[in-house]
């Protein structure tokens, strides 16, 4: 047998740079430079010219009337991100200009530019600079327009630019896909056409093709809709509960007194429902928290107490996060998802002793506490261990209640309108009125109602008299004369 002499000939007896690189956590090479280019605020997110008639979304995203209206006529979705959008979502911006035309916050009169904190009022649509709505709102717990001393709450501020998240052009979805969509419309219809295109959902039981095809089944002549999936009638209560704006409350009776919370209900539907639902089930009951590291966060929610067990009520392992830019834990006493990762969460949440941004973009934050701030203060200042959780003393939550569940009641009513809507679809048939005094036939078979001798002025609606005309007579005229 021969014997490969070269069979060891990479083998060296040092390091080579690249196993160094990429086996040993050497240096890496540079990273490319991404061609970052700054969206000023004064732009169109679509048209990247400066505005005259700006509206923005509900992300804080600033495009001109006049060039996102064809737009949403075409294509249905928003330019920037590529999501459904429709035009009632937009919200009017009133910018301030000052004596020289430039755009400037109307409460401090400071001239916006790249390095400002901008943010809109939803309701009324007037910009100010952050630092106006900070001192003057927040602080004061003044929650009023400092135009138009209208009502607002906190989920109503929406930020246009902010300094340490500036938008970048090139992560716009009108810039990454230049192609318009009605072309990837239609190369699916070719695709379908050559049957390899997306299968369609199911909208129907089957049944009708199911007996014709077996004889195992009943007969069916007709096509009967399917009932709604369990994920489809919540997707409906969830519109219902973002467009009427309705918010939830829960209150968490724990061993050192109370924590009432108010929950973001219209901007975070999935995480309210599940949170809200586990309470009303007794989840949380006797749960402890098992971690508090002042300064930081309170973290509860494992009945294990370990901080690795949990469920939720969708059935699946984990779902999915809700992150907006408009909620952030910007202050004490915000409640969040606590999570292992991007869309794992489960039941466990934490309450925050303090801002804390740079938990932003990765944990959904969907409540905040309306009262007992001195129960949280008392449970900030019970000692720990080496482990974070608290030493001497046991700290758990006793019982949960829920006052306000616009999801129980909102559900309620889509199950019984879609019922309703059934039900009519059924009684809304054209019914064809039959003829009476119908003549019963002499005989069976062709010709059964002939002989019947009815004239038209004894008929009903509906039938006809039988044709009595007499023949015309038949002439002897031949062509003799001609």
């Amino acid at each position: 047998m021969g014997r490969n002499k070269n069979r060891h000939s990479k083998d060296k007896m040092y390091v080579t740079v690249t196993e160094h690189q990429q086996d040993w956590g050497g240096k890496k090479a540079h990273a490319p430079k991404s061609n970052f280019i700054r969206l000023p605020f004064y732009c169109c997110a679509l048209s990247l010219t400066p505005f005259s008639n700006p509206y923005c979304t509900k992300e804080g995203i600033i495009f001109d009337l006049i060039h996102i209206i064809p737009y949403l006529k075409k294509y249905k979705r928003n330019p920037a991100t590529g999501e459904t959008l429709h035009m009632r979502e937009l919200i009017k911006l009133n910018f301030s200009q000052n004596s020289e035309g430039k755009y400037h916050c109307p409460v401090t009169y400071k001239v916006f530019n790249e390095n400002s904190y901008i943010v809109a009022i939803k309701k009324t649509g007037n910009v100010y600079s952050n630092e106006a709505i900070d001192s003057l709102c927040r602080k004061q717990n003044n929650w009023k327009d400092l135009l138009t001393d209208e009502e607002f709450s906190p989920n109503d501020i929406i930020i246009l630019q902010d300094p340490l998240r500036p938008k970048d052009v090139s992560s716009l979805f009108h810039m990454k896909n230049p192609n318009p969509p009605e072309a990837n419309h239609k190369s699916k219809e070719v695709k379908s056409s050559q049957g390899e295109g997306p299968k369609h959902e199911r909208f129907t039981t089957g049944m009708t093709a199911a007996s014709f095809t077996s004889t195992s089944f009943d007969p069916h002549t007709e096509n009967e809709l399917r009932g709604l999936t369990e994920n489809e009638i919540r997707q409906e209560y969830y519109r219902e509960v973002i467009r009427n704006k309705l918010q939830g409350e829960a209150t968490l009776i724990t061993t050192h007194g109370l924590l009432k919370f108010r929950l973001f209900c219209d901007q975070t539907p999935m995480t309210c429902e599940n949170f809200l639902t586990l309470c009303e089930e007794g989840y949380y009951n006797d749960t402890p928290f098992h971690r508090s590291i002042p300064g930081f966060v309170l973290q509860g929610g494992d009945p294990s107490g370990t901080g690795t067990g949990g469920k939720n009520i969708f059935g699946i392992p984990y779902f999915k996060d809700e992150l907006l830019p408009t909620l952030r834990h910007a202050k004490r006493g915000m409640l969040s998802m606590a999570n292992s990762g991007p869309n794992t969460n489960k039941s466990q949440f934490f309450v925050t002793y303090r801002a804390t941004p740079h938990l932003d973009n990765k944990h959904t934050v969907f409540g905040e506490l309306i009262d007992g701030f001195v129960t949280l203060d008392v449970l900030e200042g019970l000692s720990t261990d080496s482990e974070d959780r608290f030493k001497g003393t046991e700290v758990k939550i006793l019982s949960t209640e829920t006052p306000k569940n616009p999801f129980k009641d909102m559900k309620a009513q889509v199950i019984e309108m879609k019922t309703r809507k059934n039900e009519d679809k059924e009684e809304d048939w054209l019914e064809i009125p039959q003829p009476l005094n119908v003549p019963k036939p002499k005989k069976e078979g062709v010709g059964k109602y002939i002989g019947t001798n009815k004239s038209s002025a004894n008929l009903p609606i509906g039938m006809f008299a039988e044709y009595d005309s007499k023949k015309a007579s038949r002439t002897t005229f031949d062509f003799n004369n001609w």
